[in-house]
């Protein structure tokens, strides 16, 4: 759209003439104005307005370092009136040395399967973590972003017959980005006294604010799964074990976090026998040799169709959008301008639609020899009666393009569609064909939570030697565990019970079997003669 803007100064009562020009503009559209110089009829000048990227910045407000830990629990049972090998003393909420961050736990009132004694046997564990293969992350805790719109600016110059070239000007190439958050910004070029005034909206999509991650050595922004906020520590979450302010690795509230997540249960204590689960997420199983893996990585922020780039350097998160909002410009100018267009054109297009692991839904989409815009149809059959989507498609560049690559988020299709396409203001170049559909299955979460069978190593515990009969036969630990009065009145009806026992086993083999053995005895020995 353009119009005529006159403007009277009332100092100088002199009138002047504007030109003003409205465009819209989607990403990756360039607008192209062409002026003719004030003092030469044959000299002109073109003015290329680009679309070039939407960006979104978000202020970082925390991090912290973890790594997906490691987790090898070393346990022992302690049988009742063993060794004593296992004591809260040594083992209830105490930190022990080996690894990179170790606890020790105290787990009482266990199975004394195997044990001589009856009573309550003791298990007591040494949990190690350590990094998995060195895979260290950072966390990024981010807030509300910063909308940027970025405009590249050139100015390009020629004289009759000419080629256009880039003018020789500190304004003739320039990258102006420009806050969205206030829905718009005026620009002045003294250039040939253009001005420009952008408005615009914020993007259809956007990633939240929340907390994402950064593996060590690169900057590629990674989320899709939960992750502890700084002050928070969840072992239901990534990140919970982490490194202090220190540089060292901790699990924070660890004597009380492992000693909850840590579940043991005794098969056999005499043998060491036991069995273990881990109440978390996002960790690694050891048991001997063997590691499992339960854990997951989540994705990259680019696996999302409309990202194009997210990054994380310098306390700011950076995203570059594939799509993108429709930027208005108005133009001012005191030359009458020129709206110069290129024609659009494609010699062939092929794709696919694909439902991925995540159930996005897409249009892959190979166009040959293609410049400017490709407007695009879906319909459900060949007769084009029932429309599935209409959309577009522009290249990046005003050159001819072998085989750009495009990625099209569709509505809820499960089946082939018969597309068309045809170049912008040209109906008549029409092209239609059938794009099958491919469908991949839904990723697999990997759920942890088993229990592992493991031998304590803890050579002679509750082996019984003369120091355990020496504590059987103490005569102080014979009312040990008696703390009622009808615990007091059961022990002695079984102590009279077993004496009862004792002298009716003494009765039968004095009475009876002794006799009877000396009459059988004197019965198959023959008499010895007289002499």
């Amino acid at each position: 759209m353009e119009g005529e803007i006159r403007t009277l100064d009332d100092l100088k009562g002199k009138m002047s003439n504007l030109t003003a020009i409205h465009l819209q503009l989607r990403l990756r559209d360039t607008a192209c104005i062409e002026l003719k110089s004030p003092n030469s009829s044959q000299h002109s000048y073109l003015h290329t307005i680009e679309f070039k990227a939407l960006e979104q910045h978000y202020p970082v407000l925390n991090t912290y370092k973890f790594a997906i830990p490691r987790v090898s629990p070393s346990c022992k049972c302690d049988c009742p009136n063993g060794m004593n090998v296992c004591t809260p003393e040594k083992y209830h909420y105490k930190a022990c040395s080996s690894g990179s961050f170790c606890q020790r736990t105290y787990h009482a009132d266990q199975s004394s399967l195997g044990c001589v004694s009856s009573g309550n046997s003791a298990v007591c564990c040494a949990i190690r973590i350590d990094p998995f293969k060195e895979m260290k992350f950072t966390a990024v805790q981010i807030e509300q972003a910063d909308t940027i719109l970025v405009l590249h600016y050139r100015i390009f110059e020629r004289r009759t017959g000419g080629r256009w070239r880039l003018a020789e000007d500190g304004e003739a190439n320039k990258i102006i980005p420009i806050s969205m958050n206030k829905g718009g910004e005026s620009i002045e070029l003294s250039r040939h006294l253009v001005d420009i005034s952008v408005s615009g909206g914020r993007p259809a999509r956007e990633i939240l604010p929340g907390v994402y991650f950064v593996r060590e050595g690169t900057h590629e922004l990674r989320g899709g799964i939960q992750l502890n906020r700084p002050e928070e520590t969840s072992l239901n979450k990534m990140g919970w074990f982490r490194k202090n302010t220190n540089e060292q690795w901790e699990v924070r509230r660890g004597e009380i976090l492992l000693k909850s997540a840590l579940h043991v249960k005794v098969n056999d204590c005499i043998k060491q026998n036991y069995s273990w689960t881990w109440n978390a997420e996002q960790y690694v199983d050891v048991v001997g040799t063997k590691e499992t893996e339960f854990f997951d990585l989540g994705k990259p922020l680019t696996d999302y169709a409309w990202i194009r780039e997210a990054l994380f350097r310098d306390r700011v998160v950076k995203v570059d959008h594939k799509e993108g909002t429709t930027v208005s410009l108005y133009i001012s100018t005191t030359s009458r301008p020129s709206i110069i267009s290129h024609p659009s054109q494609f010699a062939s297009f092929d794709g696919v639609f694909r439902l991925d692991q995540n159930s996005n839904r897409f249009l892959n989409l190979t166009f040959q020899d293609a410049k400017g815009t490709m407007i695009g149809k879906i319909y459900r059959d060949a007769d084009e009666k029932e429309t599935d989507m209409t959309f577009s498609v522009q290249t990046a560049d005003s050159r001819v393009l072998r085989s750009p690559y495009f990625l099209i988020a569709v509505p809820a299709i499960d089946s082939r569609r018969f597309v068309c396409f045809h170049p912008s203001s040209d109906q008549g170049g029409k092209q239609c064909k059938w794009l099958e559909f491919n469908a991949t299955e839904p990723a697999q979460v990997q759920i942890a939570h088993p229990w592992q069978t493991a031998q304590g190593d803890c050579v002679g515990c509750n082996e019984r030697g003369f120091d355990a009969l020496w504590v059987a036969i103490d005569p102080r630990r014979w009312l040990d565990g008696i703390n009622t009065t009808t615990e007091l009145v059961t022990m002695l009806i079984e102590v009279a019970i077993a004496v009862l026992g004792m002298l009716m086993v003494v009765m039968l083999f004095s009475k009876i079997i002794y006799p009877m053995c000396r009459c059988v005895i004197f019965m198959a020995t023959p008499p010895t003669p007289k002499k």
